[in-house]
């Protein structure tokens, strides 16, 4: 071969190889032009995911500052109402211990029944001892069945006085209706006896 053959190979196959490497950088660049692509699509999905999630865990962390700010004001509440049961209790046992007083003397009822001085509308318990009830139950059972308890004597002891009201306004002796106060009084004594037990055990709860 001359050399102007030789020279002209040369040529195709340089040509070649510049053909060559302008392909193999297109499809390098064209490949790495797409990574840099799903690397950006990753980085931005990445980015949004991130965003939502200090999203939620900022929602959770409102979430759990509100139920502990309604927790502390629940038990606020708690304890207030608890603080009024122990002073409506209190108050009502008070009530109920000075009613008794008031009719547990020796001959006292006697005296008003032949006198006529035992009123018609006399009530021994407390006028909320319904609410105050109530108030036992937000303490505890034991204070509720305690109460009830001396109330329910009260109630017996004031059905006794009335009886004892009503004979006397009907004309017996009353010699007649002494069984009645003594009924009345051991009631009467049994229920402050109770009271004074509850006044103790509810204020030494309350201090």
């Amino acid at each position: 071969m001359t050399a102007e053959t030789w020279i002209a190979i040369a040529t195709v196959v340089n040509a070649g190889t510049v053909v060559g490497l302008a392909f193999i950088t297109f499809w390098y660049a064209r490949s790495a032009n797409r990574q840099a692509q799903a690397t950006e699509e990753i980085a931005r999905a990445s980015v949004q995911q991130s965003a939502a999630a200090q999203q939620q865990a900022t929602s959770a962390q409102q979430q759990a500052t509100a139920a502990l700010q309604t927790l502390g004001e629940l038990r606020e509440q708690m304890a207030m109402q608890r603080i009024t049961a122990h002073q409506v209790v209190a108050a009502a046992v008070a009530t109920a211990i000075s009613q008794i007083e008031h009719w547990e003397g020796s001959g006292v009822i006697e005296s008003r029944a032949q006198h006529a001085a035992i009123p018609k509308n006399l009530s021994l318990l407390p006028t909320n001892h319904a609410f105050a009830l109530e108030c036992a139950a937000r303490l505890s059972q034991e204070t509720l069945l305690t109460l009830n308890r001396a109330f329910n004597l009260l109630h017996r002891a004031h059905a006794h006085i009335e009886g004892m009201r009503r004979d006397a306004g009907a004309g017996f002796e009353i010699d007649f209706v002494k069984p009645e106060s003594h009924q009345a009084r051991e009631l009467l004594s049994e229920s402050k006896s109770i009271l004074m037990r509850l006044q103790t055990d509810i204020f030494t709860s309350s201090n």
